[in-house]
């Protein structure tokens, strides 16, 4: 053999060695690119509320319809915004589609999947618990879901009367352990 050959034998060889795992993973769908950095055990690090009464910002809205000052309305929210700080939740997603979570000492378990285009979690599917998230960021390290808006009645003149109705979009952020 020359030597020209087993140094391009070698050549090939390195490439297909080094280009084969950058390869296999440009084959992955977006689904599974989600699903494998999804993997793990997640802490949430934080947590956040916009608040909105028939699209507009809750502050704007109770200074309008009610009158209220700019500091009375910031104090609203403030107490709005309190019934979600102290959470305290770790979220861990098997290889095997499982899923086991601890919120606030209460343990549950469940199952996930990923949608096909990778945007989307979905939790307990096909069950009267399944909640379907944006995955707003994922890395190998960070996780950013937003839950679909929710609302809630609530009694903004403590008269005993829940007379509004307030849309709240929730951002839950965590980084792997």
């Amino acid at each position: 053999m020359n030597y020209l050959t087993i140094t391009a034998k070698l050549f090939l060889i390195l490439n297909v060695v080094l280009l084969l795992p950058i390869s296999c993973e440009i084959l992955l769908s977006e689904q599974e690119k989600t699903e494998r950095n999804l993997i793990g055990t997640w802490i949430m690090t934080s947590v956040s509320n916009d608040f909105s009464v028939e699209g507009v910002d809750i502050d704007q809205y109770l200074i309008t319809e009610y009158g209220l000052s700019e500091v009375e309305a910031e104090l609203f929210e403030a107490e709005l915004i309190a019934k979600f700080t102290g959470l305290s939740l770790t979220v861990t997603f098997n290889e095997d589609y499982t899923a086991h979570s601890l919120n606030n000492g209460e343990q549950s378990n469940g199952t996930w999947s990923a949608s096909s285009d990778g945007n989307t979690l979905v939790l307990d599917e096909g069950t009267m618990f399944e909640v379907e998230m944006a995955i707003i960021s994922l890395t190998s390290s960070s996780l950013v879901l937003q839950y679909p808006p929710g609302t809630m009645d609530v009694d903004i003149d403590e008269d005993q009367l829940y007379e509004t109705t307030l849309t709240t979009v929730m951002k839950i952020s965590f980084s792997k352990e």
